[in-house]
């Protein structure tokens, strides 16, 4: 049941790119909404000048074949793509994807890091925000709160940057 509904849904090798996936399913399953997912290879600068990733080619291509095929499974609608940039433009390049395929919402995983990217507002998550204006879901591994409750995801309004 397609709704014409699309969620871009932003994986890496990583936990939180398995609960954002499987939080995705769960809402594309209830909406008959239609999914994106997208990997972006990050390239690091390397002291010889060339360009270094943390997973190969092969790797990527792997993840994501897992992932639609996960998905198709659940019978929903899904495509692919793998994005290669350097590692200072993810969130532009989650942006870029979600802009181009027409995206009502996009969501990433968290990897709950907490270093200066995130305190400085640096990190993907803040930057995406920042870039789309689409509602950003972060799906969170679950965790217990101190009341009890398991919390899953958060919901951010997105706010397109002017300074563009």
């Amino acid at each position: 049941m397609e709704t014409g509904y699309r969620i871009l849904v932003a994986i890496d090798q990583f936990d939180a790119g398995r609960s954002a996936l499987m939080f995705t399913a769960g809402m594309a399953s209830r909406t008959g909404a239609s999914v994106r997912i997208v990997h972006v290879v990050e390239h690091y600068p390397t002291r010889l000048g060339g360009p270094s990733t943390m997973e190969s080619p092969e790797e990527a291509s792997r993840l994501m074949e897992d992932a639609g095929i996960d998905l198709a499974h659940a019978g929903i609608d899904t495509s692919v793509s793998v994005r290669a940039t350097g590692v200072e433009q993810v969130a532009d390049t989650i942006a870029d994807e979600a802009t181009r395929w027409g995206a009502g919402i996009v969501v990433l995983g968290s990897r709950r890091l907490h270093g200066s990217r995130r305190v400085s507002g640096r990190g993907v998550r803040d930057k995406l925000i920042r870039a789309v204006d689409l509602p950003v879901v972060v799906a969170v591994p679950p965790v217990g709160d101190d009341d009890g409750t398991t919390r899953r995801a958060r919901t951010h309004a997105g706010t397109r940057r002017t300074d563009a």
